[in-house]
């Protein structure tokens, strides 16, 4: 058997040692850097998705429910009513110097503006109706003025100081009816109107 230099002997080694540092390195090249003091993630703060939540713009329905604090529609009173302008300013246009017909298309309007607010008719008698009309309603909203000539003893009235009937079709149509001239309902002479599906004032 013949035996190989020493210096052979020796390349064999040191190749093997630069093979095996090669691999090493190799394999710490690639393997992930994990940080020492790496720790399980913070921890969420509490109520986060509730945060989320209340940071969140209220729904249509909820808007629809709280008018708008800003609207110039608006008058608020110091007891907690409000004037919706358009249907108050629209109740002091009754007076002598309209014609009957005009008056009761002028409470037609009223009527539209509640449905406006409300989706759907004031119910009751004339006295229950005027009420609500006055402000006796969830939101305290006024829709007639306090010195519309139409009011009197609580119910509203046509020109001949009759109270007028209500006659409620739908919850979007409601006949007006005055007694006219005679002052008794249900004779030619009686004025009727029945106002039609809600607008935006």
């Amino acid at each position: 058997m013949t035996n190989l230099p020493r210096c052979t002997k020796y390349r064999g080694f040191i190749l093997a040692a630069v093979l095996a540092t090669l691999v090493l390195a190799i394999f710490s090249w690639f393997k992930p850097v994990r940080v020492a003091n790496e720790g399980p993630p913070p921890p969420k703060p509490k109520g986060g998705s509730a945060t989320l939540q209340n940071s969140s713009p209220p729904s249509s329905a909820q808007s629809a429910d709280i008018p708008d604090p800003n609207d110039p529609r608006l008058t608020r009173l110091p007891d907690g009513r409000v004037f919706f302008n358009p249907s108050v300013e629209a109740s002091r246009m009754i007076s002598h110097s309209i014609t009957p017909e005009e008056s009761l298309d002028v409470i037609s309007q009223i009527l539209g503006h509640y449905r406006y607010a409300y989706q759907e008719n004031p119910v009751g008698e004339n006295s229950e109706i005027t009420d609500r009309l006055l402000g006796n309603n969830p939101r305290k909203i006024v829709f007639i003025a306090p010195d519309c000539k139409a009011l009197q003893g609580g119910k509203l009235v046509d020109p001949w100081a009759t109270p007028l009937f209500f006659h409620a079709l739908s919850a979007e149509h409601m006949d007006v009816v005055s007694a006219g001239f005679d002052r008794e309902f249900w004779t030619d002479d009686d004025l009727t109107t029945g106002d039609g599906p809600t607008g935006d004032p």
